[in-house]
C-alpha cells in the first residue's frame, strides 16, 4: 500500500513489534493507522479514527506490540469507543487481505 507524502499529516515511531519498529501514521482525512516495519514495506496492524482506535485493533493484531511512549491521561477508553470498532476492524481486516497478511 502506497499512500502519497502529501497526505500524510504525521509519521512517529512508537514502539516495536518482534524487534521491528512500529509507526504511527496519521493521514489528512484523519485516518490514523498503526503499522510495522518488513522488508520491502510496512504491515498495518491498526486502522482508526483516533490514535486510540487504531492502537487497540493493533494490539488484538499484535499481542507482542511494546509501545515506547505513553498517551496521555485523557486518551479514551474502550468504554468510550468500543462502537466504533466494528467497521475499522473490518477496514483494518481488508487492508491486511490486501497486503496479502
Amino acid at each position: 500500500m502506497m499512500l502519497p507524502a502529501n497526505q500524510v499529516a504525521y509519521r512517529k515511531r512508537i514502539g516495536s513489534s518482534a524487534g521491528k519498529p512500529v509507526f504511527g501514521v496519521g493521514l489528512i482525512g484523519g485516518l490514523h493507522l498503526v503499522v510495522c516495519q518488513k522488508s520491502g514495506g510496512f504491515e498495518t496492524l491498526g486502522a482508526g479514527s483516533h490514535p486510540a482506535v487504531a492502537r487497540y485493533i493493533a494490539q488484538r493484531n499484535a499481542p507482542d506490540i511494546h509501545y515506547e511512549e505513553l498517551m496521555k491521561n485523557s486518551a479514551p477508553t474502550y468504554e468510550d469507543f468500543k462502537d466504533l470498532l466494528p467497521p475499522y476492524e473490518e477496514m483494518t481486516r481488508q487492508m491486511r487481505q490486501l497486503q496479502g497478511l
